[in-house]
């Protein structure tokens, strides 16, 4: 199923337009934003820019996922260290919410990329 927004750079951050939006048609961000669509190829240097968190919440709100940053409530598990986990033995229902943990937020770091990952395995 094809998302109803796609990203882009304007006025130097990332804003989600809505996916219909062909290249040189005028529409709204999600921030609320007129701009004039590009193509979907973009100059390296806009890859790094910031997206815009209005859009982002917006965004987040419409796919039913938690806003970025996480508060520190809405995490279940504290991240360990590498030293921290030495000698520690986490029981398995643990190993598995943190896997499952890390395959979320890689998910929705390709989601940021517009690419493709499969959780079915978490």
């Amino acid at each position: 199923m094809p998302r109803p927004f796609k990203w882009q750079p304007h006025e130097g951050s990332r804003h989600a337009i809505p996916q219909e939006l062909a290249a040189n048609e005028v529409g709204n961000t999600l921030c609320d934003l007129e701009v004039t669509a590009s193509t979907d190829k973009w100059a390296d240097s806009e890859r790094c820019w910031p997206t815009c968190k209005t859009c982002d919440a917006v965004w987040r709100e419409h796919e039913h996922l938690l806003p970025w940053p996480r508060s520190a409530k809405s995490k279940a598990t504290p991240v360990l260290e590498d030293d921290e986990l030495e000698g520690q033995t986490l029981p398995p229902a643990d190993k598995a919410m943190q896997f499952r943990e890390l395959v979320t937020t890689l998910a929705l770091l390709a989601v940021e990329f517009d690419q493709q990952v499969d959780i079915s395995a978490a």
